[in-house]
């Protein structure tokens, strides 16, 4: 299955699920009681933090398409990337998103899912796509 498809078809699946959660949380507050005043509030909570998440994180793939598709223009080989001369690009060029890109696939490639993300977080705060 297409990726965007799905990633779209997981935004559709938990916007339902935050959607049932603050109507229970929305019954729980009308109840009028103290308790169902506060477990109300505790659950209302929940739905705004995971809409703030997806959201987050759906800017994030969207920016990281568009960063991918530039870079992938460049006709740089991703096979010929090492973590050695990405960090080493990076320190020497902190403001390119290029070499921040690569260091996040660098570090993606060694399994550091953490850093992969920070590195590519960086990428897509640097970068500026054509045109604009």
């Amino acid at each position: 299955m297409n990726p965007r498809l799905t990633a779209w078809l997981m935004v559709v699946a938990v916007a339902v699920y935050l959607v049932l959660l603050g109507q229970l949380a929305v019954r729980f507050i009308l109840t009028g009681e103290a308790v169902g005043v506060v477990l109300g509030m505790t659950i209302l909570a929940f739905p705004l933090i995971g809409a703030w998440i997806l959201w987050r994180e759906m800017r994030f793939g969207y920016r990281m398409q568009q960063v991918a598709g530039a870079w992938k223009e460049l006709g740089v080989d991703p096979a010929g990337l090492t973590y050695e001369e990405s960090l080493s690009a990076v320190e020497a060029d902190p403001d390119s998103w290029q070499h921040w890109f690569e260091l996040g696939l660098a570090y993606e490639h060694a399994g550091d899912r953490r850093r992969a993300r920070a590195a590519m977080r960086e990428a897509g705060a640097r970068f500026s796509p054509p045109g604009a």
